[in-house]
């Protein structure tokens, strides 16, 4: 049996046959070459990116709970944390700023700032000082960080001490407690003499709303000459402490004061001289002298003037006793006031009991 011939193929079906045969060839390169461009692509777009998170990689330190403002930072209240941050390395703690105090309340899982904290570097001349609530307004509590200014009756008004931080506050006996300096504790004893001198000054204090951005402000007033001389003298205090303390200052605001004086009245200096040594209470300043808290101290003062004068000296005691009400002004020695002796009579002290003072001096005078 003779083998049969195959017809050849067309030219139409070769031609189809060969192009499916390049198309099965072409398409798995044509995929395996775009997916190694597009990879190649996106490889380049994560390196890049990469490094730009590497940048904003940082380690911090987070609250681990929730921290007051003037609480001290310990390791318990913080842990340490790797994250993203559009802020710098630099502008978060590190480890050896813990042990710093909060400026501001720092809420649980809060990245802490440098500048929500400050160093509690405690200075060797540093002091706690006490001063009446009476000082103080309603809006200032504890951790708070204020001026303390003083304001004379012709409406000139200083700076006596910047961003002082109030340490502590007890309500129930009317005290506020802040940590001082000595030249700062030199300039406040002097303002509190100034107070006392010329009627119508009285100090007061003024909050830093945000602490932490807010820069100090810088002080304005000049303490009277026995002041200055001393902080010239006292070793505690550091030279660059006086070179705002000026002299001419004091003098110039002196001056201002009698040209006030002569105009519209005496001040406390002249009605203590012509009294014969004898304290009016009711010229004074008892707002920021006598304890108490804030609004009932200047009742209390008018119930002590008024005691003081019926008293007899059958009731001396008794009286005494019901009347008492104590300085706040922490002076050791006149010297420290800036007080001569000229100005406040020997055995005169600010740190006894006004209301007694008061009472044996109107008896002595009596007789």
């Amino acid at each position: 049996m003779s083998k049969r011939l195959k017809r050849p193929l067309p030219k139409r079906q070769i031609v189809k046959r060969v192009l499916a045969l390049s198309f099965c060839i072409l398409l798995p390169v044509s995929i395996f070459l775009g997916y190694s461009e597009i990879k190649d692509f996106y490889e380049e777009k994560i390196k890049v990116i990469s490094q730009e998170m590497a940048g904003y990689t940082v380690t911090v330190y987070e609250a681990s709970s929730d921290i007051r403002a003037g609480e001290i930072i310990t390791k318990k209240m913080v842990k340490l944390k790797t994250t993203l941050s559009g802020q710098k390395q630099s502008s978060f703690i590190k480890a050896e700023d813990i042990g710093g105090q909060a400026l501001v309340d720092i809420p649980k899982g809060t990245q802490v700032l440098k500048n929500m904290t400050q160093n509690t570097t405690i200075e060797d001349g540093q002091r706690e000082l006490e001063f009446s609530l009476n000082i103080a307004g309603e809006n200032i509590k504890k951790g708070d960080y204020t001026d303390i200014r003083l304001r004379y009756p012709d409406g000139e008004d200083y700076i006596v001490l910047s961003k002082s931080y109030i340490s502590r506050i007890d309500w129930e006996n009317g005290y506020l407690y802040m940590n001082l300096l000595p030249e700062e504790i030199h300039l406040i004893s002097s303002a509190l003499v100034d107070c006392y001198l010329n009627s119508g000054s009285y100090l007061y204090t003024t909050r830093y709303i945000a602490a932490s951005y807010q820069t100090p402000s810088s002080v304005t007033y000049s303490p009277n000459e026995n002041v200055l001389k001393l902080i010239e003298k006292d070793p505690n205090v550091i030279v660059k402490a006086r070179e705002y303390l000026n002299e001419l200052d004091r003098r110039s605001l002196e001056e201002r004061l009698r040209n006030y004086y002569s105009q519209y009245g005496s001040s406390q200096s002249d009605t203590y001289a012509e009294s014969g040594g004898i304290i009016d209470s009711s010229n004074s300043s008892p707002l920021y002298y006598i304890t108490g808290k804030v609004g009932a101290s200047k009742q209390k003062s008018t119930e002590v003037s008024d005691k003081v004068t019926d008293t007899s000296e059958e009731t001396k005691g008794q009286e005494s006793s019901e009347v008492s009400t104590q300085y706040t002004i922490p002076l050791d020695d006149e010297a420290s006031a800036g007080i001569s002796k000229d100005t406040i009579e020997e055995g005169y002290n600010f740190n006894q009991d006004r209301a007694s003072y008061e009472q044996d001096q109107e008896v002595e005078y009596a007789e």
